[in-house]
């Protein structure tokens, strides 16, 4: 597990983060701790080489909340780290003050355009997939040349094997029945066009979360927090004031 502290110290403040949400985070400008988990890392040094699943993600970072002391926390997710978020909020109500998915399903099964990915990584290696992640995640022009390179070349530097693995559990993953038991209250922010969640999935996990509220962000890709992090950051900051 990558453990990073930023900020005053303070745990209550504390925004435990799964996935890609570092601009968000970034563009927020709070004086707020930040715990890093890495999904690869945490994969790879303690869950292997049983099967994994959601539960045992959830569990992973209640285990790294534990280690920097923080009994209560905000939680973030993005992709499979927002299933991960929603697993959590459901098994640790207590631990919560509040869960922000982005661009995540509670519904493995409904995620699309990942079919081809393990004939993609093994055939064309871990370049070729990237690159075709960049389609998924990002509009032509959005983002700077220097800025698409690194996000492309840090996507790349993946481990297969371990995108294979998340990927298997997260088809597998099918939170529905038990959404109604969150109490945290929670924020879901999703693209227009992300070609991996459709819309109607992010609407029906608002319905079924009771103290949720949506936010649906125009003209953006699967890489939301990413390409539109002022908009998110906002978005986040606004609701953090407000429960």
């Amino acid at each position: 597990i990558g453990l990073q502290i930023i900020g005053h110290p303070h745990a209550e403040g504390l925004i435990l983060r799964l996935g890609r949400l570092d601009e968000m985070l970034t563009a927020t400008g709070n004086t707020v701790d930040v715990v890093i988990q890495g999904l690869d890392e945490a994969v790879r040094q303690t869950l292997q080489p049983r099967i994994l699943s959601i539960a045992d993600l959830g569990g992973n970072l209640i285990e790294l909340a534990d280690a920097a002391g923080c009994a209560k926390f905000h939680l973030g997710g993005e992709a499979i780290g927002g299933t991960v978020a929603l697993q959590a909020a459901v098994d640790y109500p207590d631990r919560l003050s509040s869960v922000t998915v982005s661009n995540g399903s509670h519904i493995g099964g409904s995620i699309e355009n990942v079919q081809n990915w393990d004939a993609v990584i093994n055939g064309q290696g871990m370049d070729a997939w990237s690159d075709q992640m960049m389609a998924g995640r990002f509009f032509d022009d959005v983002l700077q040349p220097e800025v698409w390179d690194w996000y492309r070349r840090q996507q790349a530097s993946a481990d297969g094997s371990t995108v294979l693995a998340l990927l298997r559990t997260l088809v597998g993953a099918d939170l529905s029945d038990r959404l109604a038991e969150i109490s945290a209250p929670a924020l879901l922010m999703h693209s227009d066009s992300s070609p991996f969640v459709p819309v109607p999935v992010m609407a029906d996990l608002h319905e079924r979360i009771p103290n949720s509220r949506l936010k649906i962000i125009p003209g953006a890709k699967h890489g939301l927090p990413f390409s539109h992090a002022d908009e998110c950051s906002r978005t986040l900051r606004q609701f953090l004031d407000e429960i």
